[in-house]
């Protein structure tokens, strides 16, 4: 993965509750979000038609974390 399930919880302060998962399930948290990451690098190869075979800079990381975390605020605004 391009950002890992912590950069998303730290940048979004999303927790189970809000997805009206236990307050103890992070462990589904942490599938929730590992697959809103991977849609997240789908879409990016899918739209600048690149599968970044020379590795993944900064700003595309940013991009992923930025495009997940509206995932997570749509989910939560549900």
């Amino acid at each position: 993965m391009w950002i890992t399930v912590d950069e998303v919880k730290d940048f979004t302060g999303i927790n189970p509750q809000h997805l009206k998962l236990a307050v103890d399930d992070e462990t589904r948290l942490t599938e929730i979000i590992t697959d809103w990451i991977s849609q997240s690098e789908s879409l990016i190869k899918s739209y600048t038609h690149n599968t970044f075979p020379d590795g993944i800079d900064d700003a595309v990381k940013n991009v992923c974390l930025r495009l997940t975390a509206n995932m997570v605020a749509l989910a939560i605004e549900r």
